[in-house]
């Protein structure tokens, strides 16, 4: 089921009624300033408003009033002006400004000009100039115009299009309990090393690699999923994970989807055809952004021409997560969809908290748990079955040079006989069920992520 066919599911009762849930600047200052929408219907069905504001001004801070007619004869050409009280976007104040309107851009860019070539010998305060063509931003312009930038509206008359330009006058917030029909993209990725044990995978090492990526899609404010993916280059049985799990996977099992590929550049492309096949609006992960996506930059750089049909732009951002700390966050960018690292909510939420992994985030929020594997043995058992060694054993269970020299490493490190570490990782039963255990533990993260969202 693609985005256009969910969109077919559900019906409109009003043509003219639309969601906001992204505002973006998208600034034509040769015209005016442009604030694009980005919005759904009452079906889902996605398209962009551009609102258009044509008033030619900048603005100046004014904190004496009485110095306000000196201001104003520094300049011949302009058609009015305006004394307002304005937080700006960088400040948790109010301030004066006074706003200056000309009749037309060269006037304006003729006064700031002059202004610049007169900076040093004017007023101080005259120095903070506000050109609009700097810090007129999405948020002062809704504040102007008692604009929600996220919420139902409606266009007050004509037909509402995709890529329709108006004017805020146009349109009127209205108060609505529909909720919209917004699609979620829940993911997580589980990839290996060859390194050791001492050596948390990132792929930045040949001897990196993915081998598992489950990725869900739900609607907004909805807990299960309607359509749930499992790519995974490791072979699985999919009969017996939904004989063992098939209660447990939140949804019907011909909508528990495994997508069984020969290698991690197919785990990519899979990847990246369903991010072009669903066109979320909105993007979760927990700590994608500061290292999952990472892991696929590093592969993706390497064979970009075939995923940027699906739009996965890698961008970064730092976000500032308390006054001390700020978090460097990758992500794909995709045009009219929003990215949201629910780590980076974490710690702004619990700034006090020591440890901001998943499960302590959803033990703090009273949420079910999730589902954890070790990634390496326990130091004082002679059990071997964890992630590092029991990934490997799965993925090169063909190689039996490989095995032998890993079995070797591993008796001499944690002191188990080596042919018990071979046998561990040969026993090709074993193997089958622990790679079904792997899926649902990935399976698990993606639902968590979900239920944090709508807490």
């Amino acid at each position: 089921m693609s985005q256009s066919e969910i969109v077919a599911t559900f019906e409109i009762t009003d043509p003219n009624l639309f969601f906001v849930y992204e505002a973006v600047d998208a600034s034509n200052y040769d015209d005016g300033y442009l604030l694009r929408l980005y919005s759904v219907l009452e079906n889902g069905q996605k398209f962009f408003i551009d609102i258009i504001e044509y008033d030619i001004f900048f603005d100046i801070k004014l904190k004496d009033p009485f110095l306000l007619n000196s201001y104003l004869e520094e300049f011949r050409d302009y058609e009015s002006y305006d004394v307002i009280n304005k937080q700006p976007f960088d400040s948790t104040e109010k301030f004066d400004f006074l706003r200056i309107y000309f009749s037309n851009h060269q006037k304006r860019r003729k006064a700031l000009q002059s202004l610049k070539n007169k900076i040093e010998n004017l007023n101080e305060e005259l120095q903070k100039i506000c050109d609009s063509k700097k810090t007129k931003k999405k948020i002062n312009v809704a504040r102007e115009h008692d604009f929600e930038l996220v919420g139902w509206h409606r266009l007050k008359s004509g037909i509402l299009q995709d890529q329709i330009t108006i004017s805020f006058s146009d349109i009127e917030r209205v108060e609505s309990n529909v909720l919209p029909k917004l699609i979620i993209q829940a993911w997580d990725i589980e990839c290996g090393s060859k390194r050791g044990p001492g050596f948390f995978p990132v792929a930045e090492q040949p001897d990196d690699h993915i081998y598992m990526i489950q990725l869900d899609i739900f609607l907004y404010n909805q807990s299960q999923p309607f359509k749930r993916y499992n790519i995974t280059s490791l072979p699985i049985n999919a009969s017996l994970f939904f004989e063992k799990y098939g209660n447990e996977i939140s949804c019907s099992l011909n909508d528990f989807n495994f997508v069984l590929v020969n290698s991690e550049e197919e785990i990519l492309l899979e990847f990246a055809k369903l991010n072009y096949l669903y066109q979320k609006d909105i993007e979760i992960g927990y700590n994608t952004g500061e290292t999952k996506v990472r892991v696929i930059d590093n592969d993706v750089d390497e064979r970009m021409q075939k995923y940027q049909f699906a739009g996965l732009n890698i961008n970064n951002q730092d976000i500032k997560v308390n006054p001390m700390e700020k978090q460097t966050c990758e992500y794909f960018y995709v045009q009219g969809s929003i990215f949201l690292d629910l780590l980076v909510w974490a710690k702004k939420t619990f700034q006090n908290e020591l440890k901001h992994t998943l499960a302590h985030i959803l033990k703090k929020c009273k949420l079910s748990g999730k589902v954890d594997l070790s990634y390496i043995s326990d130091d004082n058992s002679d059990n071997l079955k964890c992630m590092f060694v029991y990934v490997l054993a799965i993925k090169f269970q063909n190689d039996e040079l490989l095995l032998s020299e890993f079995a070797t490493k591993l008796s001499k490190l944690c002191k188990i006989d080596y042919q018990k570490c071979f046998d561990m990782m040969s026993d090709s039963l074993v193997l089958e069920e622990y790679v079904i255990n792997l899926a649902y533990y990935c399976s698990v993260d993606t639902l968590c992520l979900q239920e944090l969202l709508i807490k």
